[in-house]
């Protein structure tokens, strides 16, 4: 059916590319159709959210609701999402082509059968909710004529999240390059990784003898300071309980296992100067940091195979990862005392000698205990980490001179 449309002339395609190209600065999820509603641009973004990044399987150079019957497409919204799409359009259709409606689908076709033609306005809005999920997502949509000289050249769809201005800010207030990571874990999959866990030792004693609302600008000032740390080295930030914070490290993100690990250690060595400066901003919880011996304990460890995902509910997104190892250096954390920063043997052994001198560590030169051999390994730690080789970073050898 689509070889009945007309060809879109050169001058038209290249103005409708130049308009593509300036809608994709916007970071917009959107599709350009032409005067005949074929499709001839997808954006990044709109790829992204369909999953699929060929334009042949999106259906690039089909009539837009043809494309709707591809599988990437098909299912991707509620059925009366479907319906109102078809209901908002296909009038604008028949007033050009008044078998527009066989491009349905006879099922699509029999909800829809009651549209009658009328010209395309300069601007249309309707909404959309994204099938699948217990929360269903509000998009809000915008059509807008693209018109020239007298002349239509197409038409931009344009999606964007159905949310009011006023709570954009809150919702944006997170990186941005670590929401991108997230994003890319839509579908949960197996990963190497490097896992980070950290805590503040004897802040509960601390959190007693302070006011709430001093201990609360405290935790606050360093969870944002050690999600920094993990920001910058391109990690992904995942739980916050209490004063504790957990990170992954991805092989895919970081390019390689050492330079994961490299990641990893150097942010677990950063966490422990940024705790200690946003206690700063509050001296009595300085104070008593000091007075209790309170420093930041971290845990470090490799997982080879993490099957990190999404966790989304209507409260939050977040990013989680299973696997035995994750267990495990949550474990050694809660093993470590006074400021330790233990690393695996398994994730030490992931850097190469350049990671290695960056550190200040000489992996030949380390020494390895059992977490079973510490003294502040409770009767978890022993449990489900005992066995496993660690050995404190948290004070790096001078480095090694340069090759």
């Amino acid at each position: 059916m689509s070889g009945r449309l007309r060809p879109v002339p050169e001058p038209a395609r290249s103005r409708l590319e130049e308009i593509a190209q300036e809608l994709e600065r916007t970071g917009w999820a959107f599709e350009l159709v032409d005067a005949d509603w074929r499709v001839v641009w997808f954006s990044e973004q709109l790829k992204l959210i369909a999953g699929e990044q060929d334009d042949a399987r999106l259906g690039l150079g089909l009539h837009v609701f043809e494309t709707r019957q591809l599988p990437v497409w098909d299912g991707m919204i509620t059925e009366d999402s479907e319906d109102c799409w078809a209901q908002t359009h296909l009038p604008f259709m028949l007033e050009q082509e008044p078998s527009a409606v066989a491009r349905l689908g006879d099922v699509r076709a029999a909800r829809v059968a009651t549209a009658a033609a009328a010209p395309a306005p300069s601007l249309w809005t309707y909404e959309l909710r994204f099938a699948g999920e217990e929360h269903q997502t509000r998009v809000s949509c915008a059509g807008i004529a693209l018109r020239e000289e007298g002349r239509t050249l197409g038409y931009a769809l344009i999606y964007g999240p159905a949310t009011p201005a006023s709570l954009l800010p809150l919702l944006l207030r997170g990186d941005e390059q670590q929401y991108g990571r997230m994003a890319r874990l839509s579908q949960p999959r197996r990963m190497p990784a490097a896992i980070l866990f950290a805590d503040l030792e004897a802040s509960t004693a601390v959190s007693r003898r302070v006011p709430s609302r001093a201990f609360f600008a405290f935790v606050s000032a360093m969870a944002t300071a050690m999600d920094a740390e993990v920001l910058t080295r391109s990690g992904i930030v995942g739980k916050h309980a209490g004063d504790g914070v957990t990170a992954f490290f991805t092989v895919e993100d970081l390019g390689s296992p050492a330079a994961a690990a490299e990641a990893a250690i150097e942010a677990a060595r950063a966490m422990a100067g940024a705790a200690m400066a946003a206690a700063r901003e509050l001296p009595a919880v300085e104070r008593l940091l000091a007075e209790r011996g309170a420093a930041l304990n971290a845990g470090l460890h490799w997982g080879p195979g993490l099957y990190m995902g999404q966790l989304v509910t209507g409260g939050r997104l977040e990013v989680t990862a299973l696997g035995d190892e994750v267990n495990e250096c949550a474990r050694m954390e809660q093993a470590a005392r006074g400021g330790a920063l233990l690393a695996s043997k398994a994730l030490v052994e992931q850097l190469g000698d350049d990671e290695a001198r960056r550190l200040g560590i000489d992996p030949g030169d380390l020494v390895y205990r059992a977490v079973e051999e510490l003294p502040g390994a409770g009767e978890k730690a022993l449990r489900d980490a005992g066995g496993i080789p660690v050995t404190d970073l948290s004070v790096a050898f001078p480095p090694a001179p340069a090759a």
